[in-house]
């Protein structure tokens, strides 16, 4: 309709993807992959994009802000269980990542990875505890061990869980600058877009 014509590409497929460019003309586009997933999946857009040659930017958030909801059992009765709980994060927030890809889109300002995190890094009890009391209200934090949070998390796909469980590991063992060396540069990314 309106002299458009959809296109369909496999992200995973760089042949589909060149299919879909040529065929449509495109000299922008816009993808979305899904947010959900472990790390490997989110990589084989990346993946597709450049072995079509595109010059394309990739925004790449850190810890998304609403993953608290997903580790957030028990919090509705004024006690939240966590695995790791001294993890450290920068919980951006998913309406910041929408404003820097609009604005990422008009200005056409970047190519390659552009990093984004959150303004602030905390650990995981301390933004549960900024929450609560935002909200008013007393949070107790239970620290839980691995089988605990399997048993809690058992709702998602095992790829997921075993994911989620590497990172609170990886991100409760090691320094904040083995974490986030270019913290800086992406909080100045979300600033600038």
């Amino acid at each position: 309709e309106k002299g458009y014509r959809r296109v369909v590409a496999d992200l995973t497929d760089p042949s589909t993807v060149a299919e879909a460019i040529k065929t449509s003309g495109a000299t922008t586009a816009f993808v979305y992959t899904r947010t959900k997933g472990s790390s490997w999946h989110h990589s084989q857009a990346e993946i597709a994009l450049q072995r079509v040659g595109l010059d394309a930017a990739v925004l790449r958030p850190m810890y998304f802000c609403s993953n608290l909801f997903l580790v957030a059992h028990g919090a509705k009765n004024g006690v939240v269980e966590l695995f790791r709980a001294g993890t450290l994060f920068d919980f951006i927030i998913p309406e910041d990542i929408g404003i820097a890809a609009g604005g990422l889109l008009a200005t056409r300002s970047h190519n390659g990875v552009v990093l984004l995190n959150g303004p602030r890094l905390m650990k995981m009890e301390d933004a549960f505890r900024a929450i609560a009391r935002a909200n008013g209200q007393h949070l107790e934090v239970k620290e839980i061990d691995e089988e605990t949070f399997k048993r809690n998390m058992k709702h998602l796909p095992e790829v997921d869980l075993q994911s989620l469980i590497a990172n609170h590991i990886e991100y409760s063992t090691k320094s904040k600058e083995e974490l986030f060396p270019k913290h800086e540069e992406a909080v100045n990314n979300l600033r600038k877009l």
